[in-house]
């Protein structure tokens, strides 16, 4: 039997996703774009001070070290919303679907209905903002590998 939860998505509900895993990502992403400024210019400065790019190109190295620690966060946000996040909008949708059911089993019914809306929007915005994560740290990690490799030669 297929219910209206075993549908697809409807068309404009992957730019609502998207949205959706920006907001839900601008933090870490204001955090990682101050911490690779801040990096480059103390590099920056200390290259000026020294004479000469060495510690710039280490500045590249500290990038590629933050790109990885980026990367450990990402993992950490989606365990976080795989785990806590889905379980707290699991009870939230029981809730508001046990308004709708009555009868004896109205309660495993509400609770099988909050699992499917769950299962269905969940992953998809825990992939959206995987992907988000993805990205910027392929380009933190792309920019702190050219300026440790090609830094020195400024």
């Amino acid at each position: 039997m297929i219910d209206k939860h075993d549908l697809p998505l409807p068309p404009g509900f992957a730019k609502g996703i998207e949205e959706t895993s920006n907001d839900l990502t601008r933090r870490k992403r204001r955090e990682l774009v101050v911490l690779c400024c801040v990096v480059i210019a103390v590099g920056l400065l200390c290259s000026w001070r020294a004479g000469n790019f060495g510690p710039f190109a280490r500045s590249g190295a500290a990038l590629t070290a933050l790109s990885i620690l980026h990367a450990w966060r990402a993992s950490a946000w989606a365990k976080m919303m795989r785990g806590g996040v889905s379980e707290a909008v699991v009870d939230i949708f029981t809730t508001v679907e046990r308004q709708r059911v009555s009868g004896p089993e109205a309660d495993d019914e509400a609770r099988a209905t909050a699992l499917k809306r769950v299962s269905r929007v969940v992953p998809v915005m825990i992939e959206a903002g995987q992907y988000r994560f993805l990205r910027e740290h392929l380009l933190v990690s792309a920019i702190g590998t050219l300026i440790w490799g090609f830094g020195d030669l400024l």
